[in-house]
């Protein structure tokens, strides 16, 4: 082996016990709760799912939004016009 590989043998030797030294695979992290379980249950919902869900709750609160242009303009007051 030459001079030149064997340098880069050492080096890199060198270098991978520097990285066991400095990992932090082995400390105990504090910060994790170890009672945590994720939310099997919980499913994702899409935005249109979403959309027409706040629209409902925001019709059940009396609280609703003109979408229509003619709303808009005339302030129409009925609930769940649109």
């Amino acid at each position: 082996m030459s001079a030149l590989a064997q340098a880069r043998t050492e080096a890199a030797l060198i270098k991978e016990a520097l990285i066991e030294a400095h990992t932090y695979m082995y400390v105990p992290r504090p910060f994790k709760n170890p009672n945590y379980t994720k939310n099997k249950g919980r499913r994702m919902r899409n935005y249109k799912a979403v959309l027409l869900a706040e629209r409902e709750r925001d019709v059940a609160a009396g609280v609703t939004e003109p979408t229509c242009e003619f709303c808009a303009r005339n302030g129409c007051v009925r609930v769940g016009c649109c």
